[in-house]
């Protein structure tokens, strides 16, 4: 049906069928997402490239890194829900080249070498498949002193966008997938515009065609020159996801929607914390941070939650903020990503689909 909408939803899980022609696309579009960060092959001494993604080849982040070890790199392939100490016991042991992983896994490993138990010099590293924040970015220079590449990739197509050395945002790959940044209403936003949501095509399917389907990542494009001289249409903002925004009581009575970013600012203004997560319960938003060695506990989470109020105070909204200091904030089910806000819509909700790829 011409101009359907397909929408992908949270409360069931989606398997998508690849035939080996369309698989070796798929592919394609990894080794030119790796080409354009600089891992390229070399022999006769292998690179040695770390992966850090889902668990299990149920999901894209495994079943593409499986496939891509054969052989052009030395590959070590680590799971995000594997403890942070296992975690840094294999990275010391490998001492990977390049490194690619979520970027709350990133983070955290980050501040593991600033605070000297990861041991490891990665001349290049990429995050993909979450929202990489301005704080997780500078952790990640902090740490390794380089500017950390992005992607991004979406088990309908493959890798979508990617970063490029100029870091003016991601290169879509426009001779596989279509990207429609949309309204509320499926319209087309202006150039330089967010969207509230994304129509995606994939170009190469036939086995399982992939038109116009809905995901809710907020993104804006533009056709702006890269200085890189790429002609690619770029992603100039990646916000997260449509339903991470909060519906919040407000204080002059009905609900006021809050931005994540609004809710992320406060925390990322403090460098103690190491990692946080906000969910939306009923009677008030529940905050879990983790903090960095050596800083006072009680007076970083006072700070931080009188900077979350003053926040939704200024916003119109009147719910209360309840925040405890944690050692370690659990991953979500299955691909082992790490969800920053959950909103009531959402939390306790299955990971959204587009997870399960299979080739035939």
């Amino acid at each position: 049906m011409p101009g359907a909408i397909h929408r992908s939803t949270a409360s069931c899980k989606g398997v998508y069928v690849f035939n080996r022609r369309e698989w070796a696309a798929v592919m394609s579009g990894a080794m030119r997402w790796m080409d354009m960060i600089g891992v390229r092959p070399t022999f006769p001494t292998r690179k040695r490239l770390c992966a850090i993604g889902a668990p299990d080849a149920k999901h894209m982040t495994y079943r593409g890194a499986a496939s891509m070890n054969v052989g052009l790199f030395n590959t070590l392939q680590l799971s995000a829900t594997q403890t942070v100490p296992a975690l840094v016991a294999e990275l010391n042991r490998f001492q990977p080249d390049a490194l690619n992983a979520y970027p709350s896994a990133a983070a955290m490993l980050a501040e593991e070498q600033i605070e000297g138990r990861l041991r490891i010099s990665p001349r290049i590293v990429c995050t993909s498949s979450e929202l990489r924040t301005e704080d997780m970015t500078d952790r990640i220079r902090s740490a390794w002193g380089v500017e950390p590449f992005n992607c991004m990739g979406l088990t309908e197509t493959g890798i979508a966008a990617v970063d490029c050395p100029a870091h003016e945002g991601l290169h879509v790959f426009e001779d596989q997938c279509i990207l429609e940044v949309v309204d509320q209403n499926n319209q087309p936003v202006a150039p330089g515009c967010t969207g509230d949501k994304v129509l995606v095509t994939s170009l190469f399917r036939r086995t399982q065609p992939i038109v116009r389907m809905e995901v809710s990542d907020l993104l804006r494009l533009t056709d702006a020159p890269c200085s890189c001289g790429r002609c690619l249409q770029r992603i100039s903002v990646i916000g997260g996801r449509s339903d991470d925004v909060l519906l919040l009581p407000g204080t002059q009575g009905g609900t006021v929607a809050v931005h994540p970013i609004q809710l992320r600012s406060p925390l990322t203004k403090l460098p103690a914390i190491v990692q946080y997560q906000i969910a939306q319960e009923s009677d008030a938003l529940e905050v879990q941070v983790v903090l960095a060695g050596g800083v006072a506990p009680e007076k970083v989470a006072a700070e931080a939650e009188a900077a979350l109020r003053s926040n939704l105070f200024t916003l119109g909204a009147a719910l209360p903020v309840r925040l405890q200091v944690v050692a370690q904030i659990p991953r979500e089910a299955g691909a082992g990503k790490f969800k920053l806000i959950k909103s009531a819509a959402t939390k306790g909700a299955k990971e959204a689909p587009r997870q399960t790829p299979m080739r035939v």
